[in-house]
């Protein structure tokens, strides 16, 4: 089943629920079950996003999900709050098989944390990031802040991992680096990437 109601204007009071128990009914070979409902809130110019879903056992498109837990809260006022949870298990994404995946976030826009961890038969990545974000129509958007730590292990190419913080930015112009990696028996090496 799939409920909206409210309204967008000026101010906003949107909500979108969700709900299929039975995917099969409404995707060519799919199966198991998907829910999310979504809030829309505050105005045009500085929005807010409610988001919470929920999967079990879905398969869609050629793509299996065994578990899935996600909530958002997001506003994107200057300095408004900004929490991701993320958790999921049992992934088939692309032909890529992954055993878990969580990604968490918290602060607000304007300064936050962000974690990753992605787990696979081969490889695991964990992941820190501190970010600055501007979205606002009356300001040049921009995304900024510095991977604090990374480390990937690889069943073939072994660890490696993050020497410092490596410093990004997205914006009109895109930089990334240097994002330096140090790997077994003193390996490693340097990138850096700039696009004007």
């Amino acid at each position: 089943t799939l409920k909206a109601s409210g309204a967008l204007g000026d101010a906003l009071g949107f909500q979108l629920d969700f709900n299929a128990p039975y995917l099969a009914d409404l995707v060519p070979d799919g199966s198991g079950r998907l829910s999310f409902d979504a809030k829309l809130g505050g105005t045009l110019e500085r929005p807010s996003i409610n988001l919470q879903g929920e999967a079990q056992a879905a398969v869609f498109l050629a793509q299996r999900i065994e578990r899935l837990g996600l909530r958002v809260d997001l506003d994107l006022a200057r300095d408004g709050p900004l929490l991701l949870d993320l958790e999921a298990a049992g992934l088939e994404l692309g032909g890529q098989r992954f055993s878990s995946l969580r990604l968490t976030g918290d602060g607000q826009v304007s300064e936050h944390r962000l974690q990753a961890d992605l787990q696979s038969d081969r490889l695991a990545l964990n992941l820190a990031i501190q970010g600055s974000a501007r979205l606002l129509a009356d300001q040049p958007r921009s995304y900024q802040g510095a991977i604090n730590a990374m480390t990937i292990k690889d069943s073939d190419l072994g660890e490696w991992r993050l020497r410092q913080a490596a410093p990004f930015k997205v914006a009109e112009a895109m930089a990334l680096g240097p994002l330096c990696l140090a790997g077994e028996a003193e390996s490693g090496g340097c990138l850096s990437l700039a696009r004007e």
